[in-house]
């Protein structure tokens, strides 16, 4: 599996400008990394839940085959939203964080981006 989609299509998916096709996938993690501009280079954040949790993070997956050498690929594509109040003095965007009642939804497909919405919503306080 490779992450990010093909070459014409973006890494990141922005949670407001995708149809949330193919398929959803949650993402599970223990937290993600952000770089900030600092003097001499970049400074590396590990940003995670305050408790520890793991973090469902929204996202895409696909398979596609290589129109150049028929090649049958699997792609992955972590959904992003404006930074919450936290996030947003290290970066001006955060992947979706799912919350634990919007994982099956998300993972069903029974939700797409109505539940992309409520989480950028509720985790951007």
């Amino acid at each position: 599996m490779a992450w990010g989609e093909p070459a014409s299509s973006p890494v990141l998916a922005i949670a407001h400008d995708h149809d949330a096709r193919p398929s959803n996938a949650p993402a599970p993690a223990s937290g993600y990394y952000e770089w900030r501009a600092a003097e001499g280079g970049k400074q590396t954040y590990f940003i995670s839940a305050a408790n520890g949790a793991v973090l469902s993070i929204a996202g895409l997956w696909d398979q596609w085959k290589d129109p150049e050498t028929g090649k049958a690929n699997s792609s992955t594509t972590l959904i992003v939203t404006a930074a919450n109040e936290f996030t947003r003095r290290i970066k001006d965007r955060m992947p979706v964080l799912l919350g634990h009642q919007d994982r099956d939804a998300w993972l069903t497909g029974k939700a797409g981006l109505r539940v992309v919405a409520a989480g950028a919503k509720s985790h951007n306080r």
